[in-house]
């Protein structure tokens, strides 16, 4: 129905961060519908700042903290298409004490994408050029700002820009696919993409990806760089499959990694990729990975673990932090020096904890009681609003009890 008609949904990615796995789509069929729906995510950009003062970070265009993340754990999809300024200054009725308030998130950022994205349908019929939403989606896609070292399971391609898709969807408009290429799992036909988990027994994994090809192209496969460690893969096809390994010897304990394979067309290499498979691999490390780890966070900058659940006869998690150099002023509520959430995944779902260190004592410890059917992994992610980096160690035990 939606490219029968030339029908564009955008959907807010939801304000479920700043963990990975937090987007969360609503609608049905979301396999059939994910490559032809634009899911956004919320950022700040340089110019928002000088008007909407109240996030803080060193690098813009940095993601809302809260803006939900990939991948999709239904599906192994990326998540996140496109992210656009998400904040707004919203009046209050007359009887309020204040006159006005700042809110941001992808509420705001996917009626800014929609908007966006009117302007480009706008400036092709004005000029005759045929579209459909696939289209405008690759284009889109091949074209956003993304910026230096972002992860594309935050960003998605990154900031929409209109002009460069117009120009591009121009030059190339009689070139597009008549619908999107979309990779086929074999044993799994509703993914798409890979979700890849380390554990002792299984530190590689081989994936066989199958594509409906077009014959008129050159095809290449090609890794991206954030990939080469983990990776292999064909360079090209063999009866439209080819071959994935996943390999995570080199990979750091702990860490979610994310990398792209791209097939591309080697005889019209400006048009860009014309598919991709997104790739997330998660290496849980074990709570003794942690004694006496220093972290330090900067602004507008999460930093996450990932985190093996202990045998089931240990019901508790204890985090303990010990902050060290720089202690922030007292923030105003709702908005803590160091905020802790832990999410525990369900399988198809996530649970979550949120715990708040005050940073005004000299060691807090915060314990999660773990869920009977969790799976094998859960994530911790700590972040702040301060305008400076914070400093601690961070200590992880796991308890069969803990008493108040």
């Amino acid at each position: 129905m939606i490219e029968e008609h030339g029908i564009i949904i955008t959907q807010a990615a939801t304000n479920l961060g700043p963990c990975f796995f937090s987007t969360y789509l609503t609608l049905s069929n979301v396999s059939e519908l994910l490559d032809q729906i634009f899911i956004i995510g919320s950022v700040f950009t340089e110019e928002m700042k000088k008007k909407i003062p109240f996030h803080e970070s060193k690098n813009y265009p940095s993601l809302y903290n809260l803006s939900s993340k990939g991948p999709l754990q239904i599906s192994g999809a990326r998540g996140i298409d496109f992210v656009a300024p998400g904040a707004a200054i919203t009046d209050f009725p007359k009887w309020f004490s204040n006159k006005n308030r700042i809110s941001g998130g992808t509420s705001s950022a996917t009626p800014n994408a929609a908007g966006t994205i009117a302007c480009l349908l706008s400036a092709l019929k004005a000029n005759g050029i045929p579209y459909s939403p696939s289209m405008i989606k690759f284009a889109l896609a091949n074209t956003a700002f993304l910026p230096k070292n972002a992860n594309k399971l935050e960003f998605g391609n990154g900031i929409i820009q209109i002009f460069d898709a117009f120009e591009f969807i121009k030059k190339f408009v009689n070139y597009f696919s008549q619908k999107p290429i979309v990779p086929r799992f074999l044993d799994e036909p509703n993914q798409r993409g890979i979700i890849f988990v380390k554990n002792e027994k299984n530190l590689s994994k081989d994936y066989l990806i199958n594509i409906d090809l077009e014959v008129d192209k050159n095809w290449i496969l090609k890794c991206a760089e954030s990939g080469k460690n983990f990776i292999q893969h064909s360079k090209t096809f063999k009866n439209n499959s080819f071959n994935v390994k996943i390999d995570t010897n080199l990979l750091e304990e702990g860490s979610i990694n994310y990398a792209e394979i791209y097939g591309i067309d080697y005889s019209n290499l400006s048009f860009g990729p014309l598919f991709y498979v997104p790739i997330t691999v998660i290496c849980p490390a074990a709570a003794n990975f942690f004694i006496d780890k220093i972290i330090t966070i900067k602004p507008g900058s999460p930093i996450h673990f990932f985190i093996k659940t202990p045998p089931s006869k240990l019901e508790y998690c204890s985090i303990g932090i010990t902050p060290f150099g720089y202690k922030p002023k007292m923030s105003c509520f709702p908005y803590s020096p160091l905020t802790c959430e832990c999410r525990q995944n369900m399988g198809t779902r996530w649970i979550k904890k949120n715990f708040i260190f005050n940073f005004f004592e000299n060691k807090i410890v915060e314990n999660m009681r773990l869920k009977e059917n969790c799976e094998k992994y859960f994530e911790i992610c700590f972040y702040h609003y301060e305008s400076v980096s914070l400093s601690f160690k961070m200590e992880i035990n796991f308890l069969q009890a803990f008493y108040k």
